[in-house]
């Protein structure tokens, strides 16, 4: 069965709206302010004739490996109408929606899955996760450092963005946020947030976003961004979520099961969960590895043959040389030793498994000697994984 897959035209709206409302369990006549939040020009439909059968949302933005920043297309709100499922629409729409973002020469492209089967289909693979914090703020006490001064902003002030990139540069799968994801940061749904700044001088040391959602009969708070460079900071972000005990118990927020505010958890008074893994889905190989950031000390080279089924315009072979941080990259059509699928370069670029459980797996055909400087060039000191939601 043959479709269209095009830009959302405003006739299209209503009926997309419909049909992810219905997907997705949200009121319809919420959809029109999702979509003007997503911006109508990343509406994307997917049609038979005139017929609007699908469609989703993309969104532009980056993603953190490495240490470098490399552009990305999020998908969310992807839908077929149950009219039209189970004929393949799902995997025809990804497929277009992957090859735009190729030919807008956007080497990534990650979103939250729904259902991991569809996505697999289309390339993608789990590569990072996304952890949920419940702190019990009638527990546990904080030292709010003096030297430190908590000011409100208004909504989320540049210097907070940049503070943000400094911290989520340095943490392996964090997003380099679009302008979608900032404003699911300080205007989320149904919520309503404040945000404080915390000084020492004139220099930001850490921020927070929170909002106050009443419950039955006690307030939850959520914390839609908090950043710190420093302990100090981050145990007075702490100590003012604390403050919030005489009118909620608990505080939630999203990201590192450990990294700084974990590891200033004195006593276990809270619990992380594992709420989703994100995955990946590598556009273009060649452009991809020549962003991606890599071990800054040292030098390896690694060829690999890579067998793209879902995007066969991938498929080649890859030589990646990598001398002190310097990288370049050469595609040829001559056969390497080492050979893995485009599922396992997803999974791989990420840090998320390494050579020897791909191998395992049945996903990377390589040698010993393949497998090392794999694992070398593309380890991590830490796990891939994602604050954000979208």
């Amino acid at each position: 069965m043959t479709y269209d897959y095009a830009p959302a035209a405003p006739p299209d709206l209503a009926t997309l709206g419909g049909i992810l409302s219905h997907g997705f369990g949200f009121p319809e006549s919420a959809a029109p302010d999702w979509f003007a939040r997503s911006g109508h020009e990343n509406l994307r439909v997917l049609k038979r004739g005139d017929a609007v059968v699908g469609g989703l949302i993309s969104i532009p933005m980056g993603q953190w490996f490495g240490g470098h920043a490399v552009p990305t297309l999020g998908f969310a709100g992807v839908g077929i109408s149950p009219a039209f499922r189970g004929e393949g629409a799902a995997t025809q729409m990804m497929l277009a929606g992957l090859r735009e973002a190729r030919a807008r020469r956007i080497p990534l492209s990650t979103l939250y899955p729904a259902t991991v089967t569809l996505y697999r289909r289309a390339g993608y693979e789990r590569a990072g996760a996304r952890y949920a914090t419940r702190l019990d703020l009638r527990a546990m006490r904080f030292r709010r450092d003096p030297g430190l001064v908590v000011r409100e902003e208004q909504a989320v002030p540049e210097v907070f963005r940049a503070l943000y990139t400094r911290f989520a540069s340095a943490r392996q799968g964090f997003l380099d946020r679009g302008p979608y994801v900032w404003q699911r940061v300080w205007q989320p749904r149904d919520l309503s947030t404040r945000s404080f700044g915390l000084y020492r001088g004139d220099a930001l040391e850490g921020y927070v976003v929170v909002a106050n959602r009443m419950g039955e009969g006690e307030g939850v708070i959520t914390v839609t961004d908090m950043v710190a460079i420093t302990a100090a900071a981050g145990e007075s972000i702490l100590s003012l979520l604390c403050d919030y005990r005489s009118i909620a118990p608990a505080a939630t927020w999203h990201g590192q099961p450990g990294g700084i505010f974990g590891m200033l958890l004195p006593e276990r008074h809270h619990e992380t969960t594992l709420r989703d893994f994100f995955m990946l889905r590598v556009v273009d190989p060649e452009l991809a590895l020549a962003q991606r950031g890599y071990p800054r000390r040292g030098a390896a080279r690694v060829s690999f043959e890579l067998d793209d089924g879902s995007l066969p315009e991938c498929s080649g072979t890859y030589t990646v040389r990598v001398d002190h941080g310097k990288v370049s990259v050469e595609r040829s059509t001559s056969p390497a030793r080492a050979r893995m699928s485009e599922r396992a370069l997803a999974a791989l670029y990420a840090g998320f498994l390494g050579p020897d459980e791909l191998a395992v797996l049945g996903m990377l055909d390589a040698e010993e000697v393949d497998r090392e400087s794999m694992a070398w060039l593309f380890g991590s000191a830490s796990p891939p994984t994602m604050s954000d939601m979208f």
